[in-house]
């Protein structure tokens, strides 16, 4: 059972990694120097592109009612036809 000895010795690892770097993270005294101005940065372009896409999408929606209204075709000219 060489098999699923190495399996459970892969998931305590996999719990013990989780359960420190969980444990880093939530520690205050392990605190990284300029993580919250960066986090608030990314944060703050990634609104704004999300802005942007939703501007674009209702651009295109508002595009797509106005030509999904138009005729099938466009008559230029007619001959030898009575109105």
């Amino acid at each position: 059972m060489i098999v699923g000895d190495q399996f459970g010795r892969e998931f305590l690892l996999k719990k013990w990694v989780r359960c420190t770097v969980i444990g880093k993270i939530m520690d205050p005294s392990t605190s990284i120097r300029g993580w919250t101005s960066l986090v608030a940065i990314v944060v703050f372009l990634g609104g704004i592109q999300l802005l942007s896409v939703g501007v674009i999408g209702i651009y295109i929606g508002k595009i797509y009612k106005e030509v999904k209204g138009g005729p099938l075709y466009i008559i230029d000219k007619t001959t030898n036809f009575e109105e």
